[in-house]
């Protein structure tokens, strides 16, 4: 009997143990705001393969892991976002910060930061070519041109507003203007 108190005193204390670790590394991971994955990544599996092989269930450490896997998750689809071949667009940037504040990802986390940071240059590139878009030609083409080539080399796709100034950069008349949507008289030899 004493024998038997002695070894479930002994997996009591290794249960509690196991607990206190794993809640160490969920607090590590959660708090870890750096742009490296890898050492969070390597934390956190160490975590979960543990929580499985002991088969323990404690539905606040459970509860704390998921929290954890759910900004893991993030922060390697923002981490995508940021470093993929495709530009992501000012929407998909934006829905993506939504969901990263549903999950809590502290205001100092890199990802978060990043993100944002893209998000505001394609903003502020955006207005500046609407505006251009319908300034009646009043900047002259090759301010246009260097527009057009600013916002091709954004982080952030725009191509709704780089064809609103290609569409303004494109000359329709013997002046050489852009159109201006006023009506113009055509050369009768070249329809010009």
């Amino acid at each position: 009997m004493i024998q038997e108190r002695a070894v479930l005193h002994q997996i009591g204390q290794k249960a509690l143990d196991f607990k206190a670790r794993i809640e160490e590394i969920v607090k590590f991971v959660l708090a870890y705001p750096d742009e490296d994955l890898g050492i969070i990544a390597k934390k956190f599996c160490v975590a979960l393969k543990a929580v499985h092989i002991v088969g323990a269930y404690d539905s606040e450490a459970n509860s704390k892991l998921e929290l954890t896997l759910a900004r893991t998750s993030w922060k390697i689809r923002a981490q995508r976002l940021l470093d993929g071949s495709q530009k992501p667009s000012i929407q998909v940037l934006q829905r993506h910060l939504k969901e990263g504040l549903a999950v809590g990802i502290p205001s100092e986390d890199y990802f978060r930061q990043s993100l944002i940071e893209v998000k505001n240059i394609g903003l502020q590139w955006a207005d500046i070519a609407k505006k251009v878009s319908t300034d009646g030609g009043a900047l002259g083409l090759d301010k246009v041109f260097e527009l057009i080539t600013e916002g091709e080399n954004l982080p952030v796709s725009c191509e709704k507003e780089l064809k609103l100034l290609r569409d303004r950069s494109m000359l329709y008349c013997i002046c050489r203007r852009p159109y201006d949507q006023r009506p113009m008289i055509a050369c009768d030899k070249c329809d010009e």
